[in-house]
């Protein structure tokens, strides 16, 4: 398993997976758009934690999970089945998304994974995917593909509100729509590392785990393994996945065969 080339490199990163996701967001042109609006505003969220938290009141807290996974529901069939690529999309994420089996995706070092013992999932908000001709898609490694994320021909786009129907186990669903991830944030505090940050995270650890990001100064609130982006061939026959598990990353490459799709590898490919 070989480890990320250094700090900059992870930074790089970052910067172009939040340039593509401000400035993707027109590039899907969608025929049926989500109808997704928010029931609670990002200040009564944080104030419903403040008080679950400053009580000490668990049986509060349960209710703000519980509240959350009833209120926001999947995306539907129609949107869902609008086109063969979101299609695809939503299908190949319920293939690979196995955040209580981490040893199908590759190997990892159990330290650096999520718990797997929290009562709620929180699936990240969008998905960035990537269309490639074929001998791209069969020879641009990770490294190439992002030094040409901010070329115009690369064909980029994004799913905004991603709510994908998930039965996991016996887990409960949550779907970060933008107000849960804005209000927990700001309840956790920016700097992971704070003592008081992470009281609130072992508050939070029976409903769900939060992860601190491994430099500080931010979290991990969607329940990894995360998508960065999906890489499609031009014939949508194949697909490859580059994600993040914890503080390790990998890759999964799929095949469809007779409409369905199907996971051919999955591999460690990083570390911090």
């Amino acid at each position: 398993m070989k480890p990320l080339k250094n700090n900059i490199m992870r930074i790089f990163i970052t910067v172009i997976l939040i340039f593509l996701i401000i400035s993707c967001d027109n590039s899907l042109k969608l025929r049926i758009k989500d109808d997704y609006h928010p029931n609670k505003s990002t200040a009564q969220l944080l104030e419903s934690l403040q008080k679950a938290y400053s009580l000490n009141n668990a049986d509060s807290l349960k209710i703000f999970f519980t509240e959350w996974n009833r209120s926001i529901k999947p995306n539907s069939n129609e949107f869902i089945n609008q086109s063969t690529i979101i299609q695809s999309v939503y299908s190949i994420y319920k293939l690979f998304y196995k955040p209580t089996n981490p040893s199908d995706l590759g190997k990892w070092e159990k330290f650096h994974l999520h718990a797997i013992d929290s009562s709620f999932l929180i699936i990240q908000n969008n998905i960035i995917y990537i269309l490639l001709n074929n001998q791209e898609f069969n020879t641009l490694d990770k490294w190439d593909i992002l030094k040409r994320l901010n070329k115009k021909n690369l064909k980029v786009y994004l799913i905004n509100h991603f709510r994908p129907p998930l039965k996991i186990d016996k887990k409960e669903v949550l779907y970060l729509e933008e107000e849960y991830d804005e209000s927990l944030n700001q309840f956790l505090s920016t700097n992971s590392g704070e003592q008081e940050s992470q009281k609130k995270r072992c508050f939070f650890k029976p409903y769900a785990d939060l992860l601190p990001g491994h430099w500080g100064k931010y979290w991990h609130i969607d329940t990894h393994p995360s998508v960065e982006f999906i890489l499609f061939n031009d014939s949508i026959t194949k697909a490859r996945i580059l994600f993040r598990y914890g503080y390790q990353g990998g890759e999964t490459t799929l095949v469809k065969a007779n409409s369905d799709w199907k996971i051919t590898a999955s591999k460690s490919t990083w570390i911090e």
